[in-house]
């Protein structure tokens, strides 16, 4: 059908397009307001740009090929999907059509090419595992979504790339199957979801992967990851509880940054992974140590250039809701340095639980005066470094 073939012909109420229709044309219905019914042939496997513009009332789409048929179409735009505006699609089963209203039992399925779901108005879908490819915008308009399942993370690895970048305040709870890793930025933004649920095949959690979740209740981090990344559950408002496996070789800066409602965690180690560096006189090291760490912090510098000059400043002061782990002092005569270690350590959190450390390191729990209980895994107990406890409060059991 070619180009501006039907173009404002706005008096149609009725098309039938003959099997054998290979392509339809950029603007072939543009503004065919009249109509209320398409039917796609099954030999179609491109629609152009602004096909179907402006055609408003159209309120049944029915198509006489297969659902695998439909996902390989080529559609220009979005408005090259009547889906657009009928919100649904009607898929011929013999001598009568169904309704597509998941996709989770078509495993024939292989690739969805971009707009072939446009504005679909589903609660739930589920992407089954053979399917290798999604276009751009293959679900955008679907803001009606409340679960979504998946087994693949597809372009960016960000689940809001099967919407258009858009996030639907209506999706709650996610399922992911059989990865082994959360990409950076995977759920980030989802401030609504309630639920993620990952496969214990997870190794690797990335860079800011649950950023802002603050709806996120729980969260199941499987035995067998090795590295949770920094950012990686900041902003998680709504966790109470976490349990970081043994597996866990490293968590990055504030990777829990922002956690405000912890009250407990279960931690491998303290600071950024097993290594002590308590006798290390790199101050950096020592940064990287302490139990705040995995909140995130900030430095604040306090100098003097000499002694009969005043002291100056450099950064930001801690307030009450942050935490000082950590100081140095650096001397060279000319200048007279203190540099302050401030950390996002949520007030709330009471228990602490280690279960897999060698040591706890130097200034490890250094003024955290809100902790009341911290349980160390037994094989710690010789090794604990200066300052550990200090002006920490809680009862300290070791077994």
């Amino acid at each position: 059908i070619p180009m501006n073939a039907f173009y404002n012909c706005s008096f149609l109420t009725s098309i039938t397009i003959n099997e054998g229709i290979t392509e339809i044309g950029v603007n072939a219905f543009y503004n065919c307001s009249g109509l209320t019914e398409f039917v796609i042939p099954s030999t179609v496997t491109k629609i152009c740009s602004s096909a179907f513009y402006s055609c408003t009332n159209v309120k049944t789409l029915k198509y006489d090929g297969t659902l695998k048929q439909w996902t390989e179409i080529v559609f220009g735009s979005n408005t090259s999907n009547p889906m657009n505006y009928t919100k649904l699609l009607f898929v011929k089963d013999g001598n009568t059509y169904s309704a597509v209203t998941d996709l989770k039992d078509d495993l024939t399925l292989t690739k969805i090419n971009s707009y072939a779901f446009y504005n679909w108005n589903i609660t739930s879908l589920t992407i089954p595992s053979n399917i290798t490819a999604i276009g751009e915008n293959a679900f955008t308009g679907a803001s009606s979504i409340r679960y979504l399942e998946f087994s693949k993370f597809y372009s960016n690895g960000c689940i809001s790339y099967l919407f258009g970048t858009n996030i639907y305040s209506t999706l709650k709870e996610i399922k992911v199957n059989s990865v082994t890793s959360i990409p950076a930025n995977a759920f980030k933004g989802y401030t609504a979801v309630t639920t993620i649920t990952l496969p214990s095949t997870v190794l690797t959690i990335g860079d800011s992967a649950f950023l802002s979740c603050s709806s996120l209740a729980s969260i199941d981090i499987p035995n067998g990851v090795t590295t949770i990344s920094a950012k990686a559950f900041s902003g998680c408002s709504s966790l109470i509880e976490v349990v970081v496996p043994n597996s866990v070789n490293s968590i990055g800066q504030g990777a829990f940054k922002g956690c405000s409602s912890l009250t407990k965690m279960t931690l491998p180690f303290v600071g950024n992974n097993r290594e002590d560096s308590s006798a290390s006189t790199n101050n950096s090291a020592h940064i990287i140590d302490v139990f705040g760490y995995i909140f995130g912090y900030h430095s604040y510098e306090r100098y003097q250039k000499s002694s009969s000059y005043s002291a100056e400043t450099s950064g930001t002061a801690g307030t009450a809701d942050e935490t000082m782990q950590y100081s140095y002092d650096v001397d060279n005569s000319y200048v007279y340095d203190t540099y302050y270690y401030y950390y996002y350590i949520p007030k709330t959190l009471r228990e602490i639980i280690i279960t897999d450390a060698t040591s706890i390191p130097m200034n490890a729990f250094y003024n955290c005066s809100f902790l009341t209980s911290i349980t160390i895994n037994s094989k710690a107990q010789t090794n604990i470094g200066t300052n550990a406890f200090y002006n920490c409060n809680a009862t300290i059991v070791y077994e």
